[in-house]
């Protein structure tokens, strides 16, 4: 409880820094320095994108208007990272992640994204680090196969209104982040098993059509409009595991037994959207609604999950919001609560720097939860 009462302290009296904080902006990599333009072009604060990089990813990662510079197609994000956990005596610092980034079109018709983590350590509850080196985040191909008509198919998450990865704390909202177990198998050991559930915001091996109509009126952007997805998961994931560890805990693993079928539905107008999402399964299946509101300097979402297996039934729900008084500044609230974990409430804020060779950001995160508060200090590179 002291420790908690420390790191809120050290939020609030951080408040006046991040008001104050230098906003000057340049160009980042990889797709910044590709077509030479601001990392404010298509982000709001980073990761988080603006109506202008939901275009852009629209488009497969093209940006009209702009001359394309040759550069180093890869972009490289180093994290280290603090966290402490009173209540379990836990308290480490490490490097947590170096991850190497790259995308883009292929001719006319295609494009790609593939996210790689060289360095992937997670903490566990015993104060030991989870080592998951050489697993990919995200790895697959776009292909237009007719107007408004894309198949996707690789390693990716399947909730598309809210794309987890691009999200400002450190944590992932819980009626996003968890998940159903799967079919259980004989033989099954415990990753085997994980593998075989589904979460909204977890990766797996896939397929999707997405069929997408923009709004016909004039002036109206390419991301915004209704969009349609229907999407068959696999058991696996795709790795190249640099340690010993990382074979055990995220060997290259693939399984032609579909998990079920996602759907999803949603419509989007620049920042702000409403949709719901369903996960249909053999043993359990998922249901997820959420409504965001984003005028520019500020956003609010609400969303809401209920989970099914063998008839059990449970509810999960977060709230989130956030501000950016300027530049390169993000204060946000959110608040997860369930019918199988005590409520849990997130302070958290972003300060950034980017200058034309990256981007330096430091994130503070301070959770309550009865029995499990956490504190975490992350410094992130992007070169």
């Amino acid at each position: 409880m002291v420790a908690s009462r420390r790191s809120s302290a050290l939020l609030v009296a951080l408040l006046p820094l991040l008001l104050a904080w230098p906003s000057e902006a340049g160009a980042i990599p990889y797709f910044a320095r590709r077509h030479g333009v601001a990392c404010s072009r298509c982000h709001t604060v980073v990761p988080k994108l603006n109506p202008t990089g939901l275009d852009f990813r629209a488009r497969g990662y093209v940006l009209p208007g702009y001359d394309v510079q040759r550069t180093i197609p890869v972009a490289t994000w180093i994290a280290g990272r603090y966290e402490t956990r009173p209540d379990a005596d836990v308290d480490s610092t490490f490097v947590d992640k170096v991850e190497f980034i790259s995308g883009g079109p292929i001719g006319e018709r295609a494009s790609f994204f593939v996210e790689w983590r060289a360095v992937s350590l997670g903490l566990l509850d015993d104060g030991t680090l989870n080592d998951r080196s050489g697993r990919f985040e995200d790895a697959f191909v776009n292909l237009l196969l007719a107007d408004h008509l894309t198949l996707t198919a690789g390693q990716f998450r399947h909730f598309n209104q809210f794309d987890v990865s691009l999200r400002l704390p450190a944590s992932t909202p819980l009626a996003l982040g968890a998940g159903v177990p799967g079919e259980r198998q004989p033989g099954d050991d415990a990753r085997e098993a994980s593998l075989r559930g589904f979460s909204p915001a977890g990766r797996s091996p896939s397929l999707m059509l997405t069929w997408h109509r923009p709004p016909a009126r004039a002036g109206a952007r390419l991301a915004d409009g209704w969009y349609l997805h229907a999407a068959v998961p696999f058991p696996g994931e795709f790795s190249l595991p640099l340690t010993e560890e990382a074979r055990a805990r995220a060997s290259f693993e693939f399984d032609t037994r579909a998990k079920g079928v996602v759907l999803e539905a949603y419509y989007r107008k620049g920042l702000s959207s409403f949709g719901g999402h369903a996960f249909l399964g053999r043993d359990s299946q998922l249901y997820t609604g959420m409504i965001s509101y984003d005028p520019g300097s500020w956003n609010t979402t609400l969303a809401a999950a209920a989970g099914v297996t063998d008839g059990d039934s449970d509810r999960r729900l977060s709230w989130w919001t956030e501000v950016q008084p300027r530049a390169g500044v993000n204060i946000g609230f959110r608040l997860d609560e369930s019918s199988f974990a005590p409520t849990a409430y997130h302070l958290y804020a972003d300060l950034q720097l980017a200058s034309r060779r990256g981007v330096l950001w430091l994130l503070l995160e301070q959770r309550f939860r009865e029995g499990s508060d956490r504190t975490t200090i992350q410094l992130n590179a992007v070169f």
